[in-house]
């Protein structure tokens, strides 16, 4: 769960730099359509737009793509610690099955949840998750409001994450998402079907069965299956003295620091 946690403050770590990123280049009139703003042919744009920009643009630019390649490094170690941890673990590739839930998203999932079976029934599992509604009871009559959003938040942004790739691949989640949408708006329907994915989940987990469409994604499956025994590979090959080692520099480098001040 540590682990989770902290690859999930990274990634938000990276959100941060690339919205400030899109901020400086609209300011200067400028469009990425790439979906990854630090790809080469996007920081290619960037470079050619750069000569137009002010040099405090320049400046900032030049930092956040620093700090941007900084943090994608500890990214991409954690994501191979992550895998090597979900590896060995039966209900991780159950979880995968679904399209959307890659091996840090089912990880993710499995470690806020935990055992399944201390929870009775997929209520008491949504419930948990805080994605149900809060009712209000005034005599015969119901009124039901926001999500409790009781437990721990990240158990819904897990939950959350997959939604846009679920109702866009699968049927019976499009299906559901579609219904919601025309009766309570884009954003309510979102949670609401996440709510229906934690039901799946314990149905999945408790009856340890593949997702309920998951005969469709085979080969997707299996490709997220090798993705994460890659990953695994490489997270064998960093040893504890790589950690020592790295802790021995940061050391070095505090005493050094010490030792100028």
């Amino acid at each position: 769960m540590t682990m989770i946690r902290y690859r999930r403050s990274l990634g938000e770590g990276i959100t941060a730099i690339k919205n400030r990123v899109h901020a400086v280049l609209t300011r200067n009139g400028i469009s990425i359509s790439s979906s990854d703003i630090f790809g080469r042919r996007s920081l290619q744009v960037i470079l050619d737009s750069s000569r137009n920009m002010s040099f405090a643009d320049n400046i900032v630019l030049a930092d956040l793509i620093s700090q941007y390649n900084d943090i994608n490094a500890p990214v991409k170690n954690m994501q191979n610690q992550l895998a090597s941890t979900g590896e060995g673990i039966e209900s991780i590739k159950i979880l995968m099955t679904a399209p959307g839930i890659e091996y840090y998203t089912a990880l993710g999932i499995y470690s806020e949840i935990g055992d399944i079976t201390r929870f009775p029934d997929a209520e008491h599992l949504s419930s948990y998750t805080g994605l149900v509604p809060r009712v209000d009871q005034s005599g015969n009559r119901s009124v039901y409001g926001h999500i409790t959003k009781s437990g721990p938040s990240v158990s819904r942004f897990f939950l959350v994450s997959p939604m846009h790739s679920l109702i866009k691949l699968s049927p019976s989640f499009k299906k559901i998402y579609r219904k919601m949408k025309k009766r309570i708006g884009k954003n309510r329907a979102i949670i609401a079907t996440a709510r229906k994915l934690a039901v799946i989940i314990f149905n999945m987990l408790s009856k340890n069965q593949h997702f309920v469409d998951g005969c469709m994604f085979q080969r997707l499956y299996e490709r997220k299956i090798k993705n994460m025994e890659s990953s695994s590979k490489m997270a064998r090959e960093f040893q504890q003295k790589d950690t020592e080692k790295i802790i021995g520099e940061v050391n070095m480098r505090s005493s050094s620091i010490k030792l100028l001040s």
